[in-house]
């Protein structure tokens, strides 16, 4: 029986038991690779590795990056390599038109921009309101309005959906300032909550069928939003119903990004857990012994999976197609060279040593 692939789950529902077949074609260690964002195919899916633009001013990032032995590959010698991507007009901007033809092609044109340049996956836009003039982050947010916000993200993401663009919206929720907002508390009761930010994220959801969000590093009281079950399972899964991808922000301490509390809390993937996973001591081994944390990585990349096949990022893999990690042909040059090399200089001692002793013999 062949196994089950990425590719086959394209257009089919959440709960579709095909999903539970290719997620146990998958081991243990893919699954922790995929819940810390250390990013490689993986073979037994055929699922490729994403390209990820940076920032809600456009795409951030340079042509070529994390392209190999993708469909937007670009190779090394082309002249296009490393030339750096483009950026947009600022939020505030794009929701200053209020106009839906131009917030729609503001999408469009970042989801063009993200077919060309090899990007299917765009950390942003942010959809934060602007609750002091203070807030760093302002030029990244649309509007002081949840409704005028809520609009625009809805509008910008009707196109990026056309496209097969993914985003990540910054930044769920209450970013309200940048500067040492690691850990900063933000104290508010639930109807100001509701009323204000979580409002126009909701209409995202609700009108522009938002697929992604950021979490943040501010606390809401005194619990991470990254692990705050009221907001991101009661809330966003439960009430709004969402069965989107939730990503972390960057891991800057490992003692404060936790990957139990946030994965339990429904986040998706700890963007820059990779270089914290000897901290975490995540491990087969390790969760082997962790049934909960299994269960909700497995969770994780589930929702990570029907998001992405549904993408950009699949374009050009069908049910057949296989996945194998390839190796620049300069680097086959040079392991070629390299071996006849040691083999070279292991005749020329051979050689040495047996004319060495014929000269002790004469």
């Amino acid at each position: 029986m062949s196994p089950s692939t990425a590719a086959q789950l394209i257009g089919l529902e959440y709960d579709v038991p095909l999903y539970d077949k290719v997620l146990d074609e998958m081991s243990l260690q893919d699954l922790i690779y995929q819940y810390i964002a250390y990013l490689e195919e993986i073979e037994e899916i055929t699922f490729p590795i994403e390209s990820r633009a940076d920032s809600p001013l456009g795409i951030i990032g340079y042509i070529g990056q994390r392209t190999r032995g993708t469909l937007y590959e670009v190779k090394e010698d082309d002249p296009a390599y490393k030339h750096y991507t483009d950026v947009y007009a600022a939020g505030p901007v794009i929701a200053a038109t209020f106009s839906p033809l131009l917030q729609y092609e503001m999408g469009r044109l970042v989801s063009n921009d993200g077919l060309w340049t090899g990007y299917q996956i765009w950390f942003a836009p942010g959809m934060n309101l602007h609750r002091t003039p203070y807030n760093g982050r302002n030029i990244c947010y649309y509007s002081e309005d949840p409704v005028l916000t809520g609009n625009t993200g809805a509008y910008v993401h009707q196109a990026l959906n056309t496209y097969g663009m993914v985003t990540n919206v910054k930044h769920f929720a209450f970013n309200d300032q940048e500067t040492n907002r690691d850990g900063l508390a933000v104290f508010l009761h639930e109807q100001a909550a509701r009323e204000n930010e979580l409002r126009g994220f909701y209409i995202g959801i609700r009108d522009g069928a938002i697929k992604g969000f950021m979490s943040v590093f501010n606390r809401i009281g005194c619990i991470h939003v990254g692990a705050s079950k009221n907001l991101m399972v009661n809330i966003l899964r439960g009430e709004w119903g969402w069965k989107g991808f939730m990503m972390t922000d960057s891991v800057k301490s490992a003692a404060y990004f936790l990957p139990r509390e946030t994965a339990a809390a429904g986040n998706d993937q700890m963007l820059g857990g990779s270089n914290n996973g000897k901290i975490w001591n995540l491990n087969p081994d390790t969760v082997s012994k962790d049934i909960v944390l299994q269960s909700n990585i497995r969770d994780s990349f589930h929702r990570k999976l029907y998001v992405h096949v549904n993408s950009a990022l699949m374009n050009g893999i069908k049910a057949e197609t296989s996945a194998a990690a390839s190796v620049p042909v300069w680097v086959t040059i040079l392991i070629i060279l390299m071996c006849a090399g040691y083999t070279g200089f292991l005749v020329f001692i051979i050689l040495y040593l047996i004319q060495e002793r014929k000269e002790r013999r004469a």
